[in-house]
């Protein structure tokens, strides 16, 4: 495997740990806090071969604490939480990684990628994207084994996260989401596995290709260059 393709897949699969850390901090029981202050909810799912169960327990500032039986199950509850609190922040970011921000935000708006704290136009951000998208770097990496490939913890945390998050949308609708940002949005869709993927992959870039994107969109040859020549003729 080249080098670059080594370094990405490397970077993939340490986005996608980094989602169980962050799933497994959010599964820990809530310290010195009585039953009182919790609020508890319930999301049962159909899974693809067995039902999904996760339980969500707030405490009285809203922290969510997730207790599941399996890492599918906790991928489940996490991303049940996360999109009760942020779904569209993380919808949005959905867009971005599909390449579609002008198809909805229109090709001279802007994104801010809040990691990097760049600032960045629709069409050049779509072009950036759907350029890895069509490479297929995401897909090969998704179907490589471990370790340049996700491990099977990860998958089924994907998994569940999926039917999480699609389960949120099928529960509020998107005529009543609570968040008026996006409340009725037609960017407000259900996920795929690839969806989540390419959010990890996003944001193993953030240090390096996710702070060019302008540059890299607007790349060209210098002028007087033979490359430039033969494009003028």
């Amino acid at each position: 495997m080249p080098r670059g393709k080594v370094r990405a897949a490397i970077v993939a699969v340490l986005a996608a740990g980094a989602l169980v850390l962050l799933a497994t901090a959010w599964a820990l029981p809530a310290a010195a806090q009585s039953e009182s202050d919790r609020v508890e909810t319930t999301a049962t799912a159909d899974g693809d071969s067995e039902p999904l169960r996760a339980t969500i327990r707030r405490t009285t500032y809203g922290v969510p604490h997730i207790t599941a039986d399996s890492l599918r199950e906790l991928g489940f509850g996490f991303a049940y939480a996360f999109a009760e609190d942020n779904i569209c922040t993380i919808a949005d970011s959905y867009v971005t990684v599909a390449g579609e921000r002008s198809r909805y935000f229109g090709p001279d708006g802007s994104w801010t990628f809040s990691g990097n704290g760049s600032v960045n136009n629709s069409l050049e951000s779509d072009f950036f994207y759907e350029r890895i998208n069509r490479s297929g770097v995401i897909q090969d990496l998704v179907s490589s084994p471990p370790p340049h490939g996700p491990m099977p913890g990860v998958e089924k945390l994907v998994r569940g996260y999926v039917d999480g998050y699609n389960l949120y949308l099928r529960r509020t609708g998107v005529d009543a989401i609570p968040d008026p940002r996006c409340r009725g949005a037609s960017w407000v869709r259900p996920i795929r596995a690839i969806d989540v993927y390419r959010r990890f992959y996003q944001l193993g870039s953030l240090a390096s290709s996710g702070v060019a994107i302008e540059g890299i969109a607007g790349a060209a040859p210098l002028p007087g260059s033979e490359a430039t020549v033969a494009l003028e003729r």
